[in-house]
């Protein structure tokens, strides 16, 4: 059997195992093209938050972008009615984010005005930081 054949036999198969194992460790939010974003938070800089939508889909991506001993913070309400929708907190500030799909009880409803605090708060049962809070708003039309 030629030497080929035998490399072949043994590296392929190591070789796709590896790219399938990459792929299944992988975000499924790393590779969206964001609609919307990056939207800071408004503390002095540099800023300690950063989010961004993606409407298809329904995600919700928030990044602790400062070692400040505070974590990110970003929140989607309805405009029609100002309930809190989705949340999503990051304390890593290890060039990593954190993402919520709020794709779960049917999403984000379509052609609806949605705003979106981005903050930066101590704990997840903390208000925002005062001068930290900075408004943002959406339409969703996909």
């Amino acid at each position: 059997m030629p030497f080929t054949r035998i490399i072949a036999r043994r590296v392929i198969p190591v070789l796709v195992m590896g790219a399938a194992m990459g792929a299944l460790t992988m975000s499924p939010a790393s590779a969206i093209d964001w609609d919307h974003g990056p939207w800071y938070s408004a503390d002095a800089s540099p800023r300690g938050a950063k989010a961004y939508i993606e409407e298809n889909g329904d995600w919700i991506k928030i990044c602790d972008i400062d070692s400040d001993g505070y974590m990110a913070y970003a929140i989607a309400f309805k405009r029609t009615d100002g309930n809190k929708y989705s949340q999503v907190y990051d304390s890593k500030n290890n060039g990593d984010c954190s993402y919520t799909n709020v794709n779960t009880g049917g999403g984000m409803m379509e052609n609806r005005w949605y705003d979106v605090l981005v903050c930066i708060t101590k704990d997840i049962y903390s208000d925002c930081k005062a001068g930290s809070k900075k408004w943002y708003e959406f339409y969703n039309d996909h």
